[in-house]
């Protein structure tokens, strides 16, 4: 009868050195185990490289001492089998040290000359089995360990089935469950006292049988495994060949780290490629290519693993790790992607999918082990670089799968430390940033802050501020409106329609301009020329670029994000077809004059520039991928010049029409922030009310820094009058300058000398940018043009503000009209 010791825990935890984890999941698994009203199947979710055989190995100590005789370990395969033999067994490479009670190795190989140890009552047992090895039959034929055997009088199976005490530990879990019917029965059929499940990636069909998790993401915050980095071209690559060169590029970049590494601690360690191929077939076409000259230029080398394997090479693939093995890459297909890992794994090349989280997992837990045992603050030993030029996009969007977990959690964090969908809030100055161009943004989608008389219809849109890391890949959700009907928390909300309490005339702009088509033909060769010169191949070798893939812990939960790692040189370039070339210029300069007819002279003449620009671009040796994108930049960049140049000569003609603002009805439900609440600062696009001049009941922001103290500014200010905060229903822009830019403003405000400002906060980041000083010009022309028409009797002013001038200000409008840029007079 097991019983749990907290003693005896520690005294095996210390002798096995368990990491933290594991310690945490023997206990968890003992105090279970000597629980009769407990379950007899438990799983255990381990992080790959954190240590999962150590595990093993001391909850078999512990059960040992506890009495128990007779432990089966069921691996995956014959790989993985061996593995573990190695680890039970004294003298080996792999033995884990730790046991006071040394147990028998019983494996189907051994137990027929093993019949003295199966028969006594101390020894301590452990059979080590791979899971075909239990099964019943293979095409009818009986196998090994269900073969009646003379000395027992039964099989091998049914010796285990009559063990009264058996306790079954299953390696890789996931690969045994329900679904997996003849495995699973393999294992159930044992009728063992208990049955503990081991594995990284749990099959959601165990959620109910899971005990203790620690995910990967946990491992990498604490520092037990690797780094992750994956390696790519922005640009992708059209061959796997350009993958495996640029690929040991990276291998020799990590093997000068290794080397400096082990002359610091007197230890050889080679690090090592490993390759995930397709099929068989693949994995020896690309071991062949890679034992080439061009690549390591040696077949000792190069090391493919299948399951048509020999033996030789099994022993080779178990010697991997040694100092004096010559293999430096792996090719394997699935043979090993379970279960089976090195600690010298620097680099991973992926030229399979990686379709589901689960594999993607596995294929990158081979390589997470650390090559010294902790890590060494060395970036380039402490990560494992993942080669994936294609699929560098989905495995950084799968990247918050690494801190997902199956076990329920208790929502323990306080409400203020999370937002209501359990992320943590991003800070104010990120979600500010969030959206370069705020007001394209408002205008692309009406977010049903304000809807005009329709009560019924209120809408309940959400607004989401999504803050991405430098590869466009989510790293933080700011949660802001979000059905705000809905969040009475079972309270009657008493719902008012408010009407504006201040309208105005705005000046609304109507723009034309004469119609003169542009014609490629009016575009000089030599501007194609010097354009084809300026973008000449560069004879320089390219890079990759690395993102590392972070893990920590922020009020207990796990954050997953990316951060930019040191760039590689790599020595080869990824040459672009002659034809896909033209193709890709020709489209590029149709795309970058969509007024141009598609008629054959247009066609004729396009052929002509492409070929005119490539012959004073370079030889095509040159032609790669990144030179394409900045040849077609290029070209682009002429063709846009010139249509620009087109239309600035082009005759323009302005008018001015009444637009009466605002022309909406507010929804309020009481439960809105109060704008002079204290020191209560909104999120972005959160609704607020309380205002004393605002012309509505609400009012919502894009950047808070800036917009929203403009607007407390103007609600305090003696000398306003009322003011607006503009929303895409008002229907409110203007337009003018050179090119005549469109402009969504922020703020219209009405001053007590009758004056109406138009006005715009920026952050000082984005002040100074091309694109808003086009639109403070436009602007300026526009309030110009409003203060001189007769069509309106109002005075129109225009104030830019930007971080800067407001905090020059002081909070008054007097300080922020001396510190902000005002035209339009």
């Amino acid at each position: 009868m097991l019983t749990y010791d907290a003693a005896l825990v520690e005294r095996v935890a210390t002798a096995f050195s368990l990491r933290s984890p594991n310690k945490k999941a023997l206990d968890k698994l003992v105090s279970l185990l000597s629980d009769p009203s407990s379950a007899s199947e438990l799983v255990v979710n381990l992080a790959t490289g954190v240590g999962k055989t150590f595990l093993m190995a001391a909850l078999v100590e512990y059960l040992s001492q506890q009495g128990i005789r007779d432990v089966l370990i069921v691996t995956p395969g014959r790989v993985v089998q061996a593995k573990t033999e190695q680890n039970f067994t004294v003298g080996s490479p792999r033995f884990i040290e730790g046991a006071d009670y040394q147990p028998v190795v019983v494996t189907p190989s051994t137990y027929k000359a093993q019949a003295a140890d199966l028969q006594d009552a101390q020894r301590v047992r452990i059979f080590i089995f791979n899971i075909q090895q239990l099964l019943s039959s293979r095409e009818g034929v009986n196998l090994g360990t269900r073969k009646l055997q003379e000395d027992f009088g039964s099989s091998l199976y049914e010796h285990l089935q009559k063990l009264d005490s058996l306790h079954v530990i299953a390696d890789e879990h996931h690969l045994y469950h329900s679904k997996a019917k003849a495995f699973s029965a393999a294992i159930s059929e044992l009728g063992a006292k208990h049955v503990v499940g081991l594995t990284a990636t749990p099959d959601p069909e165990d959620r109910g049988k899971l005990v203790f998790e620690y995910t990967l993401g946990d491992a990498i915050a604490d520092g037990f495994v690797k780094r992750p980095v994956i390696v790519y071209r922005p640009n992708g690559t059209s061959t796997e060949k350009l993958q495996l060169l640029d690929a040991i590029d990276v291998l020799k970049a990590k093997s000068a780290a290794y080397d400096l590494e082990a002359q610091a601690r007197g230890r050889q360690v080679h690090p090592v490629l490993f390759v995930v191929a397709s099929s068989i077939d693949h994995a020896n076409d690309v071991g062949a290519m890679l034992a080439t000259s061009e690549f390591f230029g040696s077949a000792e080398a190069v090391l493919v693993v299948t399951s048509e394997s020999s033996q030789d090479d099994l022993e080779s693939l178990e010697a991997v790790e040694s100092a004096d093995s010559p293999v430096r890459v792996i090719v394997s297909v699935n043979k090993l992607r379970e279960g089976w890992d090195v600690s010298n794994i620097a680099v991973l090349v992926a030229l399979r999918k990686l379709a589901s989280q689960a594999l993607t997992e596995q294929v990158m837990g081979r390589g997470l082990r650390l090559p010294f045992g902790t890590r060494t603050g060395r970036s380039l030993v402490d990560s494992l670089d993942i080669i994936a030029h294609d699929s560098y996009k989905a495995l950084l969007a799968q990247k918050d799968l690494l801190a997902a977990r199956t076990l329920p959690e208790a929502k323990s964090v306080a409400p203020a430390e999370v937002d209501q969908q359990g992320y943590a809030p991003a800070p104010e100055n990120i979600a500010d940033d969030a959206v370069e161009d705020a007001e394209l943004e408002k205008w692309g989608v009406a977010e049903g802050l304000s809807t005009p008389g329709l009560l019924e219809s209120v809408q309940r849109l959400d607004s989401i501020a999504l803050v991405s890391d430098s590869s466009g890949a989510p790293l933080v959700e700011a949660m802001s409106v979000s059905s705000r009907l809905d969040k009475s928390d079972g309270e009657s909300v008493v719902e008012r329609v408010v009407p504006p309490n201040w309208t105005f005339s705005f000046p609304l702009p109507r723009v034309a301009r004469d119609v003169v088509p542009f014609e490629l033909v009016s575009i000089p060769d030599q501007v194609i020329d010097l354009a084809g010169r300026r973008h000449q191949a560069s004879i320089e070798s390219d890079e990759v670029r690395r993102t590392e893939v972070t893990s920590q812990r922020l009020q207990e939960r796990m954050v997953i994000g990316t951060r930019d790692e040191e760039n590689l040189q790599v020595t080869h370039k990824d040459v672009a077809d002659r034809d896909d070339v033209i193709k890709s210029l020709r489209e590029a300069v149709i795309d970058a004059a969509p007024e141009l007819p598609r008629t054959p002279a247009t066609i004729a003449r396009v052929s002509k520039m492409v070929d005119r620009y490539l012959e004073n671009a370079g030889p095509s040796e040159h032609w790669t991928k990144p030179w394409l994108e900045r040849a077609r930049q290029g070209l682009v960049s002429v063709i846009r010049a010139q249509t620009s140049e087109h239309r600035k000569s082009l005759k323009w003609s302005v008018d001015l029409e009444k637009l009466i603002v605002p022309n909406r009805n507010d929804v309020v439900l009481g439960d809105e922030l109060q704008a002079h609440l204290g020191s209560v600062t909104p999120r972005r696009h959160e609704v607020v009310g309380g205002w004393y001049k605002h012309a509505m009941a609400l009012a919502k922001f894009d950047a808070v820094a800036t917009e929203f103290n403009i607007a407390l500014i103007l609600d305090l200010a003696p000398s306003i009058v009322h003011w607006l905060r503009l929303e895409p229903a008002d229907g409110v822009f203007v337009q003018g300058g050179a090119g005549y830019v469109r402009y969504f403003p922020d703020f219209v405000a009405l001053d007590s000398d009758g004056v109406l400002w138009l006005i715009e906060g920026k952050s000082d980041s984005d002040a100074q940018s091309a694109p808003v000083n086009a639109k403070k010009e436009s602007a300026n022309e526009w309030a110009r043009r409003a203060s001189d028409s007769e069509l309106f009797s109002e005075e129109w002013r225009y104030m830019f503000a930007t971080e800067t001038s407001l905090k020059a200000a002081g909070g008054t409008w007097a300080g922020l009209k001396a510190s902000a840029d005002i035209g339009g007079s």
